[in-house]
């Protein structure tokens, strides 16, 4: 970059093709005529040239400056708006992964009480059955005195 003359540099370190493209051209030009032709038409060529790719340079800064400027506000409103939504939907992204995590613990806890569920109701069956025969004992236990009281009446 330093070594662009400063002709073509718009502010320092910013550097402007067109005129660099100009410059080139031109003494392409130049070297073509100092070989063939008349020197001096060449020079009005090249400075016809410059002339119009200077305009057109002005022009070019002109339009790009107008249109820079009319959509200078639409396009902060865009990346900003851009900008938020990308913010919401990683948000969203980070409740969902939360929210998957959770049922999954939930999935787990309901699995574990379903077992513990399904072995106390067991448990409570065994139990039953099990009071039930105690209580048949205890009919079994008591009816020879049954027997007895009723061959006595």
């Amino acid at each position: 970059m330093d070594d662009i003359h400063p002709d073509f540099r718009r502010a320092p370190k910013e550097f402007s093709v067109l005129p660099h493209v100009i410059e080139v051209l031109e003494q392409g030009l130049e070297e073509n005529a100092n070989g063939y032709g008349n020197y001096a038409q060449t020079q009005y060529e090249i400075h016809l040239r410059r002339g119009r790719y200077a305009r057109d340079l002005e022009n070019i800064d002109a339009a790009v400056h107008e249109i820079v400027e009319s959509n200078y506000t639409g396009f902060n409103n865009s990346v900003q708006s851009f900008s938020t939504i990308f913010q919401e939907f990683t948000d969203a992204q980070s409740r969902v992964r939360k929210l998957k995590e959770q049922v999954r613990k939930c999935k787990n806890q309901l699995t574990n009480r379903k077992r513990n569920l399904k072995e106390l109701w067991f448990q409570e069956m065994q139990l039953m059955h099990v009071l039930e025969l105690i209580n048949n004992m205890e009919k079994l236990q008591a009816s020879p005195g049954r027997i007895n009281q009723c061959l006595s009446e």
